[in-house]
């Protein structure tokens, strides 16, 4: 019996492939060859399947319940319900009308059970999600429509046995006052308690300021009060950029970064309930080689 060595490569012998030897080695080169070819095309296929975004059913835009700025509606996860096969946790899910650009905030309350809300846009890409909102359980998200037409809220709990009632709502953000707070410089305050929490933030009452950097620099944000547990928070205009709690065992907060020139928000907000007097400090530090 003869023993024949196959090489997976071209038909003719160029290159480092090893030659066919013996009778019908060709053939067998030209069926192996076919072989992984379609192998390979079929995995290469099934990668480029994956990379597509999921397209969301048609039925949810068919079926679901739809929700507006300024209206709510009630749902309930049930058995009935869809499942998510992760965590076995029931879903529903609510149309959204939005209009581009116009701020919005989403509100989600049950009573039943620790409510989860995911926003997906019409081509099924995941937005942003929620589990908590500033003052509890129940999920608070902030929420600009970058163009206009339906999107995809899903409401959620976290396991299997998470089902009851909910009530979802959209509501237009309303404008917050903006103080200036100079570069570098200082601004003593006061945060009364009173002030709306802000879901992008996620803490309690929250006070605001505009600050502008003009050049690539090293910033240094410092909030300090002898009255309540600061969180301090910036943001960009593409959104949340970073946030600090307690610096330096203290209740204070701080952030060191280097910023590209732009317009920044900054929040001050307490970490619960309550408020007081405090100083809001930025400085900035140039680079000198």
């Amino acid at each position: 019996m003869s023993h024949r060595s196959v090489r997976f490569g071209p038909d003719d012998d160029s290159g480092p492939w090893p030659a066919a030897v013996g009778r019908g080695g060709d053939w067998k080169v030209t069926k192996v060859r076919k072989l992984m070819l379609a192998i390979v095309t079929i995995l290469a296929g099934g990668a480029v399947a994956l990379a597509q975004p999921l397209m969301p059913a048609i039925f949810y835009y068919a079926s679901a319940a739809e929700l507006q700025a300024g209206g709510s509606v009630k749902g309930a996860l049930t058995e009935q319900s869809g499942q998510n096969f992760k965590d076995g946790s029931r879903v529903e899910v609510i149309v959204l009308r939005a209009a581009a650009d116009v701020p919005l905030v989403l509100d989600v309350h049950s009573n039943d059970f620790d409510a989860y809300l995911s926003v997906y846009d019409s081509d099924g890409a995941l937005i942003d999600w929620v589990d908590d909102g500033p003052t509890g359980l129940d999920p608070q998200l902030s929420f600009t429509p970058a163009r206009t037409g339906a999107y995809l809220l899903v409401v959620s709990g976290f396991g299997l046995y998470d089902l009851g009632a909910f009530e979802i709502s959209a509501r237009a953000s309303e404008p917050v006052e903006m103080v200036e707070l100079p570069l570098s410089g200082a601004i003593d305050d006061e945060l009364l308690g009173t002030e709306p929490a802000d879901p992008e933030v996620g803490y309690g009452s929250t006070r605001w300021y505009e600050m502008v950097v003009p050049e690539r620099s090293y910033v240094r944000l410092q909030v300090a009060s002898m009255d309540f547990d600061t969180v301090l928070t910036l943001f960009d205009d593409y959104g949340f950029y970073d946030q600090n709690d307690d610096a330096g065992m203290t209740t204070d907060s701080e952030l060191f970064l280097e910023l590209e020139p732009g317009v920044y928000r900054v929040a001050v907000s307490a970490y619960a309930d309550g408020g007081g007097p405090f100083t809001l400090r930025a400085d900035r530090y140039v680079r000198v080689d």
